[in-house]
């Protein structure tokens, strides 16, 4: 074994030869093999592409940049690319881009492949590049449109009327498939949103096919004048209808109208107890005005001493133990027995001085509804006065009651003293909207508030008109039981926010009754909750959603929801279409519900025994397409309506006397 050290010093020169040619050649084949590989797993498209010029300029400019806006940054064989083409091929591609087909001429390379000449096999993405282009956005502002939120799609719903056409979220386009409804799941419905987008189309195509088809009662109260084209429904007036009779009617509620509603409204209705019905009067006439307690309680009470003087209050044990305890005269004991024989009853033992202890229920009513016939709104309002004169030193309730004076001044005065006035010949507004054959009657009556008339009158108007309809059809059921018809009502509340809360009180208004949030007559809230057990359906209007009472919105388990914008109207809005209000899930709906299209609405039909049918649906409510009619075409059609004194008038006047 031996060790060694050498030193030695050495010089070495190396070349390496590089072939690029081949080198580019296996790149660009490496590349092509990658987008077959994802052609093979993903797919791929033959596409052709043809940019469409006006002028050789147009041509020129194009060439140059399609290959700037498609050239990508992916691995491609070769970049975008444009070609010119001979006069022969121009007018072959044009036909094909006219016909909107691809070119089907064959390129073959010999013995190598063979394919289609104008056609290049693209990958999902680089398909995607052309078919979803970029977006240019003009200055600053962000022009993305977000997502319209998913609904529900019903291709085979159940029901015999349709209401509104459904937009499908998988193809984003509203189709021909109809929102329908049957009699099962109809209920009190809300029509909510913005003014100008489509609630009251929606609301008329439900009163017109379920009057028509389901041969309904409906009641129109209209705050202003937007329903009158009701006159043309077709199918409903004499000329369309099924038993060629008319069941379409028009009344007015501002004076000088040319069919005014003639409705004394002091007098007592057919089927409402007449201390009841005081009782109503004084309330609603209050709620519409938002008067306090002190302003309800001096109504009340000069309502209660008007029935007392005049013998209304009949089955008060006061009154019969007074001197209009008996009957008073032969026109009394004719009413009696005329009610006697409706009923198949004796008629003897009647005379002037029969105790009114002894007649029925029925009867003390008929004799409520004959007694109250000779009151009217200006005795009501020269009681007040009276109230007022005698409470010179009480400020405060002067001030009230010079605030119940200027609301109720004005039925006393001019025509509307005249149109609420004491009528023997007025309209029994019970019996408002059955029309046609007595044994099957129905149809749709418009009321019109008209511009012409203040907010308070009307809002007092069709609120106690409300309340008597429904009240009578409470009693109706009733006597259905015992094999009567009476079809089932409906009434439709414009501008409810108005009707069920009252207008803006201002000087009329009592500061001191402490009255917070949504004044509403308990009335109201009754009906909304019992209403279909009486078969009595009410369906509001409404603007603003925060300002109608809870209780009401809740009760209407239909809703068709319009663009509204209020974040208060959204917050209550979503839990009605079974949507998150708080936190961070459903935000999607809340801000949808600001940016949804005119005409169209959220529709959901919540009565059903089956979770599947609740879900919300976008729907484009289906117009009624008819003209309005004028007051001209309204008077010719169904006549004009006066209200100068008739015989009947006259007649009673004087036995009043």
């Amino acid at each position: 074994m031996s060790v060694g050290v050498a030193p030695s010093f050495s010089l070495s020169n190396a070349y390496q030869w590089q072939d690029d040619p081949y080198i580019l050649l296996t790149d660009i084949m490496r590349t092509q093999r990658k987008l077959l590989d994802i052609a093979s797993r993903e797919g791929a498209f033959y596409t052709d592409l043809y940019a469409l010029a006006t002028s050789e300029q147009g041509i020129q400019a194009m060439m140059g940049l399609i290959p700037e806006a498609f050239h990508g940054t992916e691995d491609v064989v070769s970049g975008v690319q444009t070609r010119a083409l001979t006069d022969p091929e121009q007018a072959y591609i044009g036909l094909h881009a006219r016909a909107f087909t691809p070119s089907t001429r064959i390129e073959t390379i010999p013995e190598a492949m063979s394919g289609y000449a104008d056609s290049t096999l693209l990958t999902m993405l680089q398909v995607a590049a052309y078919t979803a282009p970029g977006m240019f956005e003009q200055g600053s502002a962000l022009t993305t449109q977000e997502e319209t939120p998913a609904f529900a799609f019903y291709p085979d719903m159940p029901g015999n009327i349709t209401l509104a056409r459904q937009w499908s979220s998988e193809t984003g386009l509203l189709t021909d498939t109809f929102l329908k409804l049957s009699p099962d799941r109809h209920f009190h419905t809300a029509f909510v949103g913005d003014t100008g987008f489509g609630k009251s189309i929606a609301a008329e195509r439900l009163a017109y096919e379920t009057t028509r088809f389901w041969h309904y009662r409906t009641i129109v109260l209209d705050f202003g004048q937007g329903w009158r084209k009701a006159l043309n429904w077709p199918g409903v007036g004499p000329k369309g209808s099924e038993d060629s009779l008319g069941h379409v009617d028009i009344r007015q509620l501002y004076p000088g109208s040319p069919r005014p509603l003639r409705w004394n409204i002091l007098q007592v209705p057919k089927r409402i107890e007449p201390g009841r019905y005081r009782s109503m009067v004084a309330e609603l006439f209050a709620n519409a005005g938002r008067m306090g307690a002190r302003q309800l309680g001096f109504m009340r009470r000069a309502l209660t001493e008007l029935y007392y003087e005049a013998g209304v209050l009949t089955g008060d044990p006061k009154l019969q133990n007074g001197p209009l305890g008996h009957l008073q005269d032969e026109h009394e004991v004719e009413l009696i027995r005329n009610e006697r024989q409706s009923l198949g009853e004796d008629l003897n033992d009647l005379h002037p001085g029969t105790l009114l202890e002894s007649l029925s229920p029925s009867e003390l009513q008929a004799l409520a509804v004959y007694r109250s016939r000779k009151l009217d709104v200006s005795k009501w309002v020269d009681r007040l006065r009276t109230y007022k004169e005698k409470l010179e030193r009480d400020q405060v309730s002067r001030t009230s009651l010079e605030g119940v004076l200027l609301r109720l001044e004005q039925f006393s005065e001019g025509h509307m003293a005249k149109q609420y006035g004491s009528s023997a010949s007025g309209t029994g507004v019970e019996d408002l909207g059955l029309m046609g054959n007595t044994d099957n009657p129905w149809g749709v009556i418009v009321i019109e508030g008209g511009a012409e008339m203040d907010e308070y009158s009307k809002a007092a108007l069709l609120s106690l008109l409300a309340s008597i309809l429904y009240s009578d059809a409470v009693t109706r059921r009733r006597e259905a039981l015992s094999g009567k018809h009476f079809p089932p009502m409906q009434i439709f509340f414009e501008e409810a926010n108005k009707v069920l809360t009252g207008v803006s009180g201002g000087a009329a208004s009592d500061q001191g009754s402490g009255e917070s949030g949504n004044p509403v007559s308990h009335l109201f809230q009754t009906m909304w909750r019992d209403g279909r057990k009486y078969n009595v359906f009410l369906h509001l209007m409404a603007q603003t959603v925060s300002e109608l009472p809870s209780g009401i919105l809740s009760s209407c388990a239909n809703v068709f929801v319009f663009q509204t914008k209020d974040p208060k109207d959204r917050d209550l809005i979503l839990p009605h279409l079974g949507r998150s209000e708080k936190g961070l899930v459903n935000t999607e709906y809340k801000r949808y519900l600001a940016r949804i299209p005119r005409t169209y609405a959220i529709a959901k039909l919540g009565y059903s025994d089956d979770v599947f049918w609740l879900e919300p649906v976008l729907v484009r409510p289906m117009i009624i397409r008819c003209n309005e009619p004028s007051d001209l075409e309204i008077t010719q059609e169904l006549g004009a309506v006066s209200l100068e004194r008739t015989a009947s008038d006259i007649l009673a006047a004087n036995r009043s006397q």
